[in-house]
């Protein structure tokens, strides 16, 4: 950890990704969410719903195909989901978001990194590749304790992906910055590491 605090000091803006980095999920696949949404949706009403999980699996792709390279939002995804009425609709997205909002759980090698930016004074962004809205993610955060950071930045805002490497530039030129004076940290090795060193970060 000391190396990577080394690291740190050597950068006034320092960027992390959110989910699998700074918090995740307690569950095994994101995928999961879906079942604990029709297992949630049949508990409180009258009519119970079956396969919503493949449907919103489905519904997803359906919407990245139909908009490829960009991210897709949770509100297109329901758009795309078929079987279901508009009233089913809108009452399992409030379900999924309410349940993203309280399913996470802090990471504690990526906090301590946050921690260490903060006490160090770093401008701090928060990049996502997600579908998720803003106010879900942020909620998400500010429960696992993740807070003070500067700004975040979601690919289905900003229309770029970390996935293609478009974010980090989108990124760059909205702090006015060279992509060589950001450090990121994150959890996958192509979209967090490979595009953001093709970008220069």
């Amino acid at each position: 950890m000391k190396d990577y605090f080394r690291l740190i000091d050597k950068y006034k803006y320092v960027s992390f990704d959110i989910y699998d980095t700074l918090i995740s999920r307690y569950t095994v696949c994101p995928h999961d969410v879906f079942r604990i949404v029709e297992d949630r949706y049949n508990s409180e009403y009258d009519r119970s719903i079956d396969d919503f999980l493949h449907a919103r699996i489905d519904a997803e792709s359906t919407a990245r195909s139909d908009d490829p390279g960009k991210e897709v939002t949770l509100d297109g995804i329901y758009e795309k989901l078929k079987g279901f009425s508009d009233h089913e609709k809108r009452e399992l997205l409030k379900i999924e978001s309410e349940i993203e909002k309280n399913i996470c759980h802090v990471k504690y090698s990526g906090a301590k990194l946050f921690e260490y930016c903060k006490t160090s004074g770093k401008h701090i962004i928060l990049i996502s590749d997600m579908y998720l809205p803003r106010d879900v993610i942020e909620k998400s955060l500010t429960n696992c304790g993740i807070t003070g950071y500067d700004e975040l930045f979601i690919s289905s805002e900003c229309g770029s992906t970390k996935s293609n490497g478009e974010l980090f530039k989108h990124v760059c030129k909205s702090k006015q910055i060279k992509t060589r004076e950001l450090l990121h940290f994150g959890d996958n090795i192509i979209s967090d590491y490979l595009r953001a060193k093709q970008k220069g970060v």
